[in-house]
């Protein structure tokens, strides 16, 4: 990749509640760079995107990236609202990549990363408390949002940082 270009990518669900966090997500960081407040972690190298539930285009949008930060619910062993950062170089198929809905951008990154081939990121997630049919965020994710939305400000600005080559 001869570009810096970072991409946020949210995941999930909208009609399916905090299934839906990743794309809820996004959509927040894009207010904030509508708002008057100075964005110093915004530069014209960073994308926002809503993939949803397309994992082949998120996919798509992984390959065309320098470094990618996938937003998405993740359910783990830990309290609702709890936040994940995992290496996207250390992500397993059998970790965080299944699914009731097929296959996964998770799982596709998993499947090219032991095929040698590697999409350099993090995966930021948050433990959900409710994924059913309606809109939505539940009230502890909606409470942890603005924790999740600075980790990944904090991690743009961190890859913003370093170089090409790492």
């Amino acid at each position: 990749m001869s570009q810096r270009i970072i991409k946020v990518i949210g995941l999930g669900n909208v009609l399916c509640q905090d299934d839906g966090l990743g794309v809820y997500a996004v959509e927040r960081l894009e207010e904030d760079l509508q708002s008057d407040e100075e964005q110093e972690w915004w530069n014209s190298d960073l994308s926002l995107i809503k993939a949803e539930t397309d994992a082949w285009y998120g996919l798509q949008e992984c390959l065309s990236s320098w470094q990618v930060i996938i937003i998405d619910a993740l359910i783990g062993p830990c309290e609702p609202g709890t936040i994940y950062l995992v290496p996207l170089n250390e992500l397993e198929e059998t970790e965080w990549s299944k699914s009731l809905h097929g296959v996964t951008l998770l799982h596709l990154i998993a499947r090219y990363r032991k095929k040698g081939k590697m999409i350099k990121g993090w995966l930021i997630g948050m433990e959900p408390e409710r994924i059913d049919l309606g809109f939505g965020l539940s009230p502890v994710v909606e409470d942890n949002m603005d924790v999740l939305l600075e980790q990944v400000k904090d991690m743009v600005e961190l890859m913003q940082g370093t170089s090409m080559d790492s």
